[in-house]
């Protein structure tokens, strides 16, 4: 069945264009363009528990239906359901595609500014969820999981590829963010890159990709965004970073004021750590996660992900 036939099973609108959208890791993504409007069809990979997926949709669309930011608003088949199971039991979900501008970097700082801001409203909006999500991906954001793959595999196959000044550097670092984090925990995001902020008009408007929402430091979701957002040459732009952090603020009490200070950048720590490791991991076990990216390019983003750690 060809993806024009799995959107007939969503939608009854004359379908006039099916292309690939997006640079996603992990989904195929398709922009539907039809009489009436675009949508996106999504198939959601073999190994991701569909019913965790809903489970999740159910909880965080009600909130942000109230919050006034636009997110993937997944449409019912012609059965009532979210998903159509193709004939090899892949899972397609469907939505109306949200129009937003193309953006490109540097972010200005009204931009980076609106980003803090679209990010407290999207906490402020999952703190009305009153029950946990349930995590898609068990191990994300589980640096001690990342660790003992990467000292597993570094006895392994993979132990002619490490580089000794590379291990030496994540060794040096380990210790430090290992510890066990006793933190109050919130509902986040868990993606907050760049490519998963919609723009219009230089406003934040929304967010997508919400299949990583778990339950963790709103930090995290801030520190993501300066990562993704704020990095120039390798190092954070400070004045980007305030931008951004200033338009969190103007929208937090005191309490979450202090948190982000005490706390954003160990997290921002942290996340690069956390990346890196995964992009070694990727270099020295052959796995390929990052499959758009070659081994050059992999090991080129763990020394400039541990160089930046502060």
């Amino acid at each position: 069945m060809g993806t024009d036939e799995i959107c007939k099973k969503f939608i009854s609108d004359k379908i006039l264009d099916i292309n690939p959208l997006g640079n996603g890791h992990i989904n195929d993504t398709f922009l539907v363009k039809t009489m009436a409007r675009d949508y996106v069809i999504q198939k959601v990979p073999k190994d991701i528990n569909i019913s965790h997926l809903e489970y999740n949709f159910n909880l965080y669309s009600e909130v942000m239906d109230k919050c006034g930011l636009l997110y993937p608003k997944w449409i019912r088949n012609k059965d009532g359901n979210f998903y159509h199971m193709d004939e090899n039991d892949g899972a397609w979900r469907m939505y109306p595609y949200i129009e937003c501008d193309a953006i490109s970097q540097p972010l200005s700082k009204a931009m980076l500014y609106s980003l803090g801001q679209g990010l407290a409203k999207l906490h402020s909006a999952f703190r009305e969820i009153t029950k946990d999500p349930i995590p898609v991906y068990p191990h994300l954001h589980d640096l001690r999981f990342y660790y003992q793959k990467y000292k597993r595999l570094l006895g392994e196959d993979g132990r002619a590829l490490q580089e000794r000044m590379m291990v030496e550097q994540i060794e040096s670092l380990s210790d430090g963010f290992l510890s066990v984090d006793e933190r109050r925990q919130s509902i986040i995001h868990a993606d907050t890159k760049l490519t998963n902020v919609l723009f219009k008009d230089g406003q934040v408007i929304g967010f997508i990709d919400f299949d990583t929402i778990m339950p963790g430091p709103a930090t995290f979701d801030i520190a993501d965004a300066i990562r993704s957002c704020c990095v120039q040459n390798g190092k954070v732009d400070k004045e980007a970073k305030d931008s951004l952090v200033e338009g969190y603020l103007s929208l937090t009490d005191a309490g979450e004021a202090q948190e982000l200070t005490d706390h954003l950048q160990q997290d921002y720590n942290r996340l690069c750590f956390e990346l890196a490791l995964r992009y070694y991991i990727d270099v020295i076990s052959g796995e390929n996660y990052f499959k758009d990216k070659d081994r050059t390019y992999k090991l080129e983003r763990v020394r400039t992900l541990l160089d930046g750690i502060t």
